[in-house]
C-alpha cells in the first residue's frame, strides 16, 4: 500500500514545492504501474505533467512502488486506467524531456502582445526626453544599446533603484524604439503586477488554450521586459513559472530587462534560482539624483510647459526635492498649473505656499553617524563593538571604514567630529573615506552592497 502521507513529504522537500504544486496535486490509484492525479485546472494539469513527473515518478518508487509513468486529470473527470486521451495527459519517464506544448498560431500571439504593449507604453519615455548625469549614465548607455539591437554580451540587463529615479522611463524607452524601428520583433513590457493578474488568470481558467495562450506568448517574445520583479515575491508559483519562462529565452537567445528597487541578491525572500538568473547578466545601479541632474530635469520640464519660471524656482525645487524625480517634475507641473488657474505668474513666494504640505514630507531626514554603525554592523553580521574595535581583520576593518565613508556622505560632519565617533583622528577617518572611494570604482558588489544599506537609511 503506498504511504501517500510519506510521498507529499518527499516532493516537499524538493524544489521547496509544496506551496507551488504539490497541495494542489489529488492521488486517485496506481493502475498497471501508472499513477492517476487530478489537479483543479488544466494549466496544473500541463505544468505538472511537464515539470514534476520524473519528481513524482522517483518518489513513488522511494516508496517501494514501482511506477513508470503518470497521468494527470482536471477534477470531476474519470481517473480510470481506460480514461479517453483526450481526457487525461500522460508523460513517461523516458518522455519528460521531449515533451511537446500545443501549438499557439502566431496571430494570437502577436494579438495578445500588441494589445500589451500598447495599453502599458507612454509615448513621452523615450532615449531623447531622457536626462543624463553620472549617476544615471551607465544605465542609459546599456539600454540604449539594446534598444539599438547592438550584441550584447549581458543577458539579462537588471536594473534597480529607489523609486522616481528612471527605470521605468528606461524600459518603455527600450519598448517605443525597437517597436518604432523593428515592428517586425515581439516586444513585450509589462509590470510585475500585469504579469501577477495574467498568471492567476491563466491558473484559475478552465479553459485549456487561455493557459497555453499565456505560456506561449511569454515564451516567444524576442524582448522581454518586467518592471518592479519586488513585488512578485511571496508568489511562489508565479516566480517558479517566471523561472522556466526567463531560462527558456536565456536558451533561445531572446533578450530579458527587469527592474526591481534592489539588487537581485538584496530582494529578501526571492528564490535563489531567479536571483542567479537575474544576475547572470548585468546589473546596474541608478543612484539618487544629484542637485545638478534634478535641476536639468527641470529646466527640461519648464521648456515642454512653455511657462516662465524663473531660475530660483526651479533652483529651490532642486534642493527641497532631493530624492525623487518623478515627484520633483509632478511639484513643478502643480506650481505651474496653479499659477494658470490662478492668473498669477509662477514665483518663489507662491512656489513655498503651493508646495507647503509637499516639502515639510519631504525635508531631509537627518541620519546620524549612530545609525549608520548599526546599519552597516546588522549588514554585514556584526556587532557594534566590532566597528569600534581596533581589529584589522579584512573583515571588520573593511566595514569600519565603510561606516566611515557613510558617516562622511551622508551627514553634514567633519573629519574630526567622525573620527569622535568612532574613537579615531581625522587623518584615520580619512584614510577610510579615500579608501572605500577607491574600491567602488572597481568592486560593483561592494558598491551594490553600501547602496542596499544606503536604502535602509534613506
Amino acid at each position: 500500500m503506498t504511504n501517500w502521507e510519506n510521498i507529499v513529504n518527499s516532493l516537499s522537500k524538493t524544489k521547496g514545492a509544496y506551496d507551488s504544486w504539490v497541495k494542489y496535486l489529488t492521488f486517485n490509484e496506481i493502475n498497471e504501474g501508472k499513477a492517476y492525479f487530478s489537479v483543479p485546472t488544466p494549466f496544473f494539469k500541463d505544468w505538472i505533467s511537464k515539470s514534476y513527473a520524473f519528481d513524482i515518478i522517483k518518489a513513488f518508487k522511494e516508496e517501494g512502488s514501482n511506477i513508470n509513468s503518470i497521468a494527470v486529470n482536471v477534477a470531476n473527470c474519470s481517473f480510470k486506467s481506460n480514461v479517453s486521451n483526450e481526457m487525461t495527459h500522460e508523460i513517461k519517464a523516458k518522455e519528460i524531456d521531449s515533451f511537446v506544448e500545443p501549438v499557439i498560431t502566431p496571430m494570437k500571439r502577436e494579438i495578445a502582445s500588441a494589445q500589451l504593449i500598447s495599453s502599458r507604453l507612454d509615448a513621452n519615455y523615450t532615449f531623447e526626453n531622457f536626462i543624463t548625469s553620472q549617476s544615471n549614465e551607465f544605465a542609459y548607455a546599456a539600454t540604449k544599446r539594446v534598444a539599438e539591437g547592438s550584441a550584447v554580451s549581458f543577458n539579462p540587463l537588471f536594473l534597480y533603484s529607489s523609486v522616481g529615479l528612471g527605470k521605468t522611463h528606461l524600459l518603455q524607452a527600450i519598448a517605443n524604439k525597437i517597436t518604432k524601428e523593428s515592428p517586425e520583433k515581439k516586444v513585450l513590457y509589462l509590470t510585475a503586477e500585469k504579469y501577477l493578474n495574467m498568471f492567476v488568470k491563466a491558473v484559475s481558467s478552465k479553459d485549456t488554450n487561455q493557459a497555453l495562450e499565456f505560456k506561449e506568448m511569454f515564451r516567444s517574445v524576442d524582448v522581454l521586459m518586467i518592471d518592479d520583479i519586488q513585488f512578485l515575491i511571496g508568489k511562489k508559483m508565479t516566480l517558479e513559472e517566471l523561472l522556466y519562462t526567463l531560462d527558456e529565452l536565456v536558451e533561445n537567445g531572446k533578450q530579458l530587462i527587469l527592474s526591481a528597487n534592489k539588487a537581485p541578491n538584496a530582494l529578501i525572500g526571492l528564490d535563489e534560482r531567479l536571483k542567479t538568473r537575474m544576475s547572470s547578466g548585468l546589473v546596474v545601479d541608478i543612484m539618487p539624483a544629484s542637485f545638478e541632474l534634478r535641476l536639468n530635469v527641470l529646466k527640461s520640464k519648464a521648456l515642454l510647459l512653455k511657462t516662465d519660471i524663473p531660475f530660483e524656482v526651479l533652483e529651490f525645487l532642486a534642493e527641497k526635492i532631493p530624492s525623487n524625480i518623478r515627484e520633483l517634475e509632478g511639484a513643478l507641473r502643480r506650481v505651474v498649473a496653479h499659477a494658470e488657474i490662478m492668473g498669477e505668474k509662477v514665483s518663489l513666494s507662491r512656489a513655498k505656499i503651493v508646495l507647503k504640505d509637499l516639502l515639510s514630507s519631504t525635508e531631509e531626514r537627518i541620519i546620524s553617524i549612530a545609525e549608520i554603525k548599526s546599519r552597516v554592523a546588522t549588514f554585514y553580521k556584526l556587532r557594534q563593538v566590532d566597528i569600534m574595535s581596533k581589529s584589522r581583520q579584512k573583515g571588520i576593518a573593511v566595514p569600519r571604514q565603510i561606516a566611515m565613508y557613510m558617516s562622511k556622505t551622508l551627514t553634514t560632519k567633519s573629519y574630526p567630529e567622525i573620527g569622535r565617533e568612532f574613537d579615531r583622528d581625522h587623518t584615520t577617518i580619512l584614510h577610510g573615506v579615500r579608501k572605500i572611494e577607491a574600491l567602488i570604482k572597481s568592486d560593483k558588489n561592494l558598491l551594490e552592497q553600501i547602496n542596499t544599506i544606503r536604502g535602509t537609511l534613506l
